[in-house]
């Protein structure tokens, strides 16, 4: 995807979960986005989105992206051994890359927090699939 749209996507959801809301919206959009992407591009999506939340919400400059960092390292370090396509193992990586970042950005963690970002992560996955399907294919459909 382009950068362009990721990062007014990162903004938008970092306004739009702290004003409206009230529970974070980026972190499920870049867990989402590790687990299709590779390491290094995810690493630093997850750092500036972090900053970018920080400085939305006022909060210590770094942490978040921080629990960003750790959540993404922790979906590439043991995430790549299993398959990721699979969705048991899916789900247990958005549960665990949920509660990561929960625990080290200092959020409350509780059952409905935790279900709704690993929610939150599937939903953003399937809408990344979609659009880049949908708009960046390189393949050209004929109807004949």
């Amino acid at each position: 995807m382009p950068i362009l749209i990721v990062g007014l996507s990162v903004v938008m959801l970092a306004i739009l979960g702290k004003s409206l809301v009230g529970f974070p919206l980026v972190a499920p959009l870049v867990l989402a986005l590790s687990f299709q992407t590779e390491m290094r591009k995810s690493l630093l999506l997850a750092f500036i989105s972090g900053m970018v939340v920080s400085l939305v919400e006022s909060s210590a400059l770094g942490r978040e992206s921080l629990a960003l960092l750790g959540a993404c390292g922790l979906v590439h370090v043991y995430g790549r051994r299993f398959s990721t396509r699979h969705w048991f193992f899916f789900g247990v990586f958005a549960v665990l890359g949920s509660l990561l970042y929960l625990f080290i950005s200092g959020k409350r963690i509780g059952i409905w927090d935790v279900s709704v970002q690993a929610l939150l992560i599937v939903l953003f996955l399937f809408i990344r699939r979609v659009i880049s399907e949908r708009f960046f294919s390189d393949t050209i459909r004929v109807n004949v």
